[in-house]
């Protein structure tokens, strides 16, 4: 984690992290936008990155754990892909 402080979701914000993970498949997700960060990462490599892509990187990163994590729960879930909890 960063150096922000932890922070509790709210209902809200966890229904529609929720919401967003059983309407879009994680992995699915997960490929189209690494495909995208590449292709992004080939076109700057001509012109040059922002100074603080780094940074951006990963907080990237970060989130493709989230979504690799998304994507083993979703896997190993019944057919409607809620976990079996």
């Amino acid at each position: 984690m960063s150096n922000y402080q932890k922070k509790q979701l709210s209902s809200k914000l966890s229904e529609k992290f929720c919401d967003f993970i059983t309407q879009h498949s994680p992995s699915q997700f997960s490929r189209h936008l690494r495909s995208l960060l590449l292709d992004y990462m080939i076109q700057k490599q001509k012109t040059g990155f922002p100074v603080d892509f780094n940074i951006h990187l990963w907080e990237l990163s970060d989130l493709f754990v989230l979504l690799d994590c998304a994507t083993d729960e979703w896997e190993n879930s019944p057919e409607d892909g809620r976990s079996a909890a």
